[in-house]
């Protein structure tokens, strides 16, 4: 009879996450159902849990993430996609002939996601490089501020609400806000061509901070196979390319500043701008000042561009000892 004891589950999550608090240790809910992601209000050592299914190679788990983290977010919970192999020279007997195909795919989703980015190769095998995009010399992650969550054009696309150019594949948009500037991330995946305006990105993106600027002009670039930068504002939207799950887009647009300067951030990394890196970004008649944190010694590629001018030049600095650098842009 105990088992049907009215408010046994929720004290049996309730004593879970006592526990953990009192051990100082955080919980990821894992396979969780709707119920168990609504009771964590109640259990704050609940910080994440999974947005996806187990992973395997060739499965497309990660598909889940976008849409699932709409939901977790509100929650403030970190939507977590399982673990992946970093690349396609590894096989199992218990996977058949599969390897993993798609392993930069693999990677963006789990950085943008704000969980944990769960590496699971054999000793040895792991793709450091790719690894790399992910994190600082430290392992820190370079995250965004919110989840990548599915653009409201992929709910528009459905049925009846389609129009004659409806939103085809995968369209996610995540946010960085540093000392009141918001970044975004755009990543589109088995896409068609598609305009997606910049009032559907900040919609996707989350509000952001008040006081932020949502009328700039941004300057967009495509970071997984491409270098281009264009602009995109209120009239200009943002040309989605044809992609697949190898070339996928991932966009990345950053504010034209009050001075005419865009910083466009560390282009070799997933997310460009990360507050875990970034620590303070100050704007001058002449250029900027930014207060970059690291693993001492690590070196760090900045990539900005001038006033009147979506040309890219870059600047390279070292973390000093005290773990930051403070660079200067003129």
């Amino acid at each position: 009879m105990a088992a049907k004891e009215f408010g046994l589950r929720r004290r049996w999550l309730l004593q879970m996450g006592n526990a953990a608090r009192d051990h100082e240790v955080t919980i990821q809910y894992c396979m969780s159902l709707p119920r168990h992601i609504l009771q964590s209000v109640e259990v704050p050592a609940v910080t994440q849990a999974r947005a996806s299914r187990d992973y395997q190679p060739g499965n497309d788990q990660w598909r889940a993430v976008g849409m699932t983290s709409i939901f977790l977010h509100a929650l403030r919970i970190a939507p977590s996609k399982d673990n992946f192999w970093t690349t396609d020279k590894i096989t199992m007997p218990r996977y058949g002939t599969e390897n993993e195909r798609h392993n930069r795919l693999q990677g963006v989703v789990s950085t943008l996601s704000t969980g944990p980015v769960a590496v699971s190769d054999p000793i040895g095998m792991t793709d450091r490089d790719l690894v790399m995009r992910s994190c600082a010399a430290d392992g820190r992650l370079l995250a965004p501020d919110t989840p990548a969550r599915a653009a409201s054009d992929m709910f528009l696309a459905i049925g009846e609400l389609a129009g004659a150019n409806p939103l085809v594949g995968e369209v996610w948009v995540a946010r960085t806000t540093i000392s009141s500037l918001s970044y975004y991330y755009v990543l589109a995946v088995e896409t068609s061509p598609y305009p997606l305006t910049l009032t559907s990105i900040i919609a996707a993106g989350g509000a952001p901070p008040a006081g932020t600027p949502i009328d700039n002009t941004y300057l967009a670039f495509e970071t997984n196979h491409s270098r281009s930068v264009f602009s995109v504002n209120r009239t200009q939207d943002l040309q989605i390319a044809s992609s697949d799950k190898w070339s996928f887009g991932l966009y990345t647009l950053a504010p034209v500043l009050p001075n005419g300067w865009t910083l466009l951030g560390e282009t070799k990394k997933w997310v460009a701008l990360s507050r875990a890196r970034v620590r303070s970004l100050d704007v001058s008649d002449r250029g900027l000042t930014l207060v970059l944190t690291g693993e001492p010694g690590e070196e760090v590629e900045l990539w900005f561009c001038r006033a009147g001018t979506n040309l890219p030049a870059s600047q390279g600095a070292v973390i000093g000892t005290d773990r930051t650098v403070t660079v200067v842009l003129v």
